[in-house]
C-alpha cells in the first residue's frame, strides 16, 4: 500500500515536470479534493507534494485545455469503439498517441490546437466525449470508483500526437464562443508582424485580445501587450482609452465563458453521482440523508406546513422546508460532502420528500412570528444572526439564547435593538410630534404590540404634510417589528395582505388616501382575529391559509378610518405641523434614536412586567384605571402620565376629532359616539358608575398640560 501511495505522488510529479497541470481527487472517486477543483491545478512541485502528504491515496487528475496543452478523446465502452472505427473508415485513422486504459474504455491524448476546444458529450458520436477547456481526467495509477486502476497502454506512443484535421473540424465550437473567430497560427504571426491599417484595427485588436485570453494570459499582461502592439503596428494607432475598453469587454466575455465551462464540468460530476455505475446513490438520496441531522416537524391547522430545526454555528434555526433558507442550507451540506453542486431536479425531489416526512413522521409544534407566548411566558425574537430572544415573565425580563419557542423569519426581517436596563419612556418623547395625551396613546399601542396573539388596536395617524406621520410609524416598527422596507403602500388584493401578514407581526401602510371596503374589513379581522386563504399555486384544491391577529398602523392626510367597525378598533392620533426651526436632519434623527432605542425598549419591557399578576398576557388592556396609579406610570419615572387616563380602546367607542379655527386638527381624549348616533354614557371601570356623556374638566398629572373637554372645542 505504501508503494502504491508513492506511485500516485510520483505520477503527479512526473506529469507536472512535463508542464501538465495536476490536482488531487478524493480516493477512488472523480471528485476534486480541493476547494476550486480544476482551477487549482498546478505544476508547482511543492504544492503537489503538500497535497499528497495530506492524503497519499488521492487520485491524480490532469487539467485539460490550454493549461496542460492537451485535450482528451474519451472512448467510453464497446459501442463507442464501434463508432470510432466507423469515423476512421470514413475519414482517416487516428495517429498513434498517448493512451490510458480506463475502467470501461480508453482515453486518447492529443495536443491542444491553436483554436479553442470545449468539453462535449456525444458531439462526435455516441460514447465519444471530449475533455478540453475547463475539463479534467484521471491518470494512472488512479483508481476508478468501480475499483479498477487506470493504466498506460503498452502499445501507445511515448509522445502526444497532433489531432487530425477531420477530428478538429468535428469537435470545433460552432457558435463562435466569445466572438473570437478561429484562425491558424500563421495568420496570427502575419498580423502581429505586418500590422493593421485603418479600417480593420478594431476587429484585429478584438481578435488578438481574445486569442491571448483564451491561452490564459493574465488580463493585465494582455492589456500592456496589445497597447504596445497598437502603437508599433497599427497605422494610425487607436486611442489608449479605446484599447482599454476593448480589452475590458473581451475579458468579461472570456470570464463568462470559463464559468460556463466550469458549470459543464460540475454538471458532469453531478451526473456521475446520480447515475454512475449503479453503486453510487442518486443526488436526491444523498440530500435526503443529509437532512437526517435536522429536526423535522409540522405546524398545526390551519397552516399545516412542514418545518425543520437546523443547527448553524451552535444555535438553532427554524426554516420552512420548502423555503429558500432550508434549500440553501441543504445545498451547502451537499457541497460539503461531495464538493459538487446539486442539480435543481434532485433538490426538488429531496425537499418534497423531506416535507412529507415532516408532515407524517414529525411532531406538531407552533411556529411564531417575532412574538410568542409559551407556558405563561412571552418570548420576543430579537432577529439577530445568533437567534437570541427576550424572555418576559411577571418577575422581569432577560435575554436568552436557548428558548423553547420556534420563530420563523422572513427575508425582510431586521433585528430589534437589544434592550438595556435603566431607561425611561420619556426618552422617546422628543421623537414624537404628539400632545401629552397622544403620546400616552402611542405608548399604549407600543405595549399592545409587545403582547402575543391578542386583540390589537389599529393605529391611525392623520395630519397635514410635514407633521411626521411616517417617522412616527417607523418608530413603532423599530421598537416592535423592524422590517425592510419599513413601510409599504396598501396591498392591491387580500392575497397580498395575507402574504404580508404571514411573515410580519406589525404591518404599516404609508400615505394612505383611502381604504376600499374589502381592505377595511380585512384590517378589522387582523386586529381582533380572523382568517383568510388563497389557492396554492399549481393546484386546484389546496389553499394557503392564515389565521391570527396582527398590529396594524395606517397614516394619511385625510380621515382613512371611516367605516364603523374599523373606527371601533382604531386609536386615532392627530399630528400638528412641525415648525421649520424645529425640524431635524433625518440622519441625525435616526442616529439619535438608534442610540436611545435599547433603553426605550427596556423601559417598555419594564412597563409590561409591572402590570398586576396574571395580566401579562390578558386581553384586558388599559393604560390605567380612573382613580388609581396608572400602570404606565411605572415605566421609567413614576408620575409622568395622568392619573386619570381613559381606556386606550373600547368597542363601539371612537375618538372625537374637531377642527380648530386655524383649520388644523387636534384630538380629544374623550370617547363619544360615532357620527349620527346618540352619545353613550362614559363608563368608569373603577367606580362602576356611568357619567354624563360630556365629562367634567379633568386634572392633569404632575407634568401634564391642563386638559378639559372645552379645550378641544376650538
Amino acid at each position: 500500500m505504501v508503494a502504491s501511495r508513492n506511485r500516485l505522488l510520483r505520477s503527479a510529479v512526473a506529469l507536472a515536470a512535463r508542464n501538465m497541470c495536476v490536482f488531487p481527487c478524493a480516493p477512488r472517486t472523480k471528485i476534486p479534493a480541493t476547494g476550486h477543483g480544476v482551477l487549482d491545478a498546478t505544476v508547482d512541485r511543492e504544492v503537489i507534494e503538500r497535497w499528497w502528504h495530506d492524503n497519499p491515496d488521492y487520485n491524480v487528475a490532469v487539467a485539460t485545455g490550454m493549461p496542460s496543452g492537451l485535450f482528451i478523446l474519451d472512448v467510453d465502452g464497446i459501442d463507442a469503439e464501434v463508432e470510432l472505427r466507423r469515423l476512421e473508415a470514413k475519414h482517416a485513422d487516428l495517429p498513434s498517441t498517448v493512451e490510458v486504459i480506463t475502467a470501461r474504455g480508453r482515453h486518447l491524448w492529443f495536443k491542444m490546437p491553436d483554436t479553442e476546444l470545449r468539453n462535449s458529450v456525444g458531439k462526435l458520436a455516441s460514447g465519444l466525449d471530449i475533455r478540453a477547456a475547463g475539463g479534467y481526467a484521471l491518470t494512472p495509477p488512479s483508481i476508478h470508483p468501480c475499483g479498477r486502476r487506470y493504466a498506460w497502454s503498452v502499445d501507445c506512443a511515448n509522445t502526444i500526437a497532433e489531432a487530425p484535421a477531420w477530428l478538429l473540424a468535428s469537435i470545433a465550437p460552432s457558435d463562435g464562443a466569445s466572438g473570437i473567430e478561429a484562425a491558424p497560427a500563421s495568420a496570427w504571426r502575419e498580423m502581429v508582424t505586418n500590422g493593421i491599417t485603418e479600417g480593420a484595427r478594431n476587429d484585429s485588436v478584438t481578435r488578438l485580445t481574445g486569442h491571448l485570453l483564451r491561452r490564459y494570459v493574465d488580463p493585465w499582461v494582455v492589456l500592456e501587450l496589445v497597447r504596445t502592439w497598437n502603437v508599433a503596428r497599427c497605422r494610425p494607432p487607436l486611442a489608449d482609452e479605446e484599447i482599454q475598453q476593448i480589452v475590458n469587454s473581451i475579458a468579461g466575455r472570456e470570464l463568462k465563458r470559463r464559468q460556463e465551462a466550469m458549470d459543464d464540468n460540475i454538471a458532469r460530476l453531478a451526473e456521475l453521482h446520480s447515475q454512475g455505475d449503479g453503486k453510487r446513490p442518486k443526488q436526491a438520496d444523498v440530500l435526503i440523508a443529509l437532512a437526517d441531522v435536522a429536526v423535522l416537524f409540522h405546524s398545526p391547522a390551519p397552516d399545516c406546513d412542514a418545518f425543520a430545526d437546523i443547527t448553524v454555528n451552535g444555535h438553532r434555526e427554524t426554516h420552512r422546508i420548502r423555503g429558500q433558507g432550508f434549500r440553501q442550507w441543504l445545498r451547502h451540506q451537499f457541497f460539503r460532502k461531495t464538493k459538487t453542486g446539486a442539480n435543481s431536479d434532485a433538490l426538488q425531489v429531496a425537499t418534497e420528500t423531506i416535507a412529507a416526512k415532516a408532515m407524517f413522521e414529525g411532531d406538531e409544534h407552533e411556529v411564531h412570528c417575532r412574538i410568542a407566548e409559551h407556558g405563561g411566558t412571552i418570548y420576543i425574537d430579537i432577529g439577530d444572526k445568533d437567534w437570541i430572544a427576550i424572555k418576559v415573565t411577571a418577575a422581569g425580563w432577560d435575554i436568552v439564547a436557548d428558548h423553547p419557542v420556534r420563530f420563523l423569519r422572513a427575508p425582510s426581517m431586521r433585528p430589534l435593538p437589544v434592550p438595556a436596563r435603566g431607561g425611561s419612556i420619556e426618552l422617546l418623547r422628543p421623537f414624537c410630534n404628539l400632545s401629552q395625551d397622544g403620546f400616552t396613546l402611542f405608548v399604549a399601542v407600543l405595549l399592545a404590540g409587545l403582547r402575543p396573539q391578542s386583540n390589537y388596536p389599529v393605529a391611525v395617524l392623520t395630519g397635514e404634510q410635514g407633521t411626521g406621520k411616517s417617522s412616527l410609524v417607523r418608530l413603532l416598527a423599530r421598537l416592535i417589528d423592524p422590517r425592510m422596507p419599513e413601510q409599504r403602500s396598501t396591498p392591491r388584493t387580500e392575497e397580498d395582505l395575507l402574504v404580508a401578514a404571514k411573515g410580519q407581526h406589525f404591518l404599516s401602510f404609508d400615505n394612505v388616501s383611502g381604504l376600499p371596503d374589502w381592505l377595511s374589513d380585512a384590517i378589522c379581522r387582523l386586529s381582533t382575529g380572523g382568517g383568510a386563504g388563497k389557492r396554492r399555486l399549481y393546484t386546484d384544491e389546496d389553499e394557503v391559509l392564515f389565521s391570527g391577529r396582527r398590529l396594524v398602523a395606517i397614516n394619511g392626510i385625510e380621515d382613512v378610518a371611516v367605516r364603523p367597525d374599523l373606527v371601533d378598533r382604531a386609536v386615532m392620533l392627530a399630528l400638528e405641523p412641525i415648525a421649520e426651526k424645529q425640524r431635524r436632519d433625518e440622519a441625525e434623527y435616526n442616529a439619535e434614536f438608534a442610540r436611545i432605542a435599547p433603553k426605550v425598549l427596556g423601559a417598555l419591557l419594564d412597563g409590561a412586567v409591572s402590570r398586576p399578576p396574571g395580566s401579562l398576557t390578558s386581553p384586558a388592556w388599559l393604560i390605567s384605571r380612573c382613580g388609581r396609579r396608572p400602570a404606565l406610570g411605572r415605566i421609567g419615572q413614576p408620575g409622568h402620565f395622568w392619573r386619570h387616563t381613559v381606556p386606550t380602546w373600547r368597542p363601539r367607542l371612537t375618538w372625537c376629532w374637531r377642527r380648530a379655527r386655524s383649520g388644523r386638527r387636534c384630538s380629544s381624549s374623550w370617547p363619544i359616539a360615532p357620527h349620527g348616533k346618540e352619545p353613550r354614557a362614559h363608563y368608569c371601570p373603577c367606580s362602576r358608575v356611568s357619567s354624563p356623556s360630556r365629562p367634567p374638566e379633568r386634572n392633569p398629572g404632575p407634568s401634564g398640560p391642563t386638559f378639559s373637554a372645552a379645550s378641544c372645542a376650538g
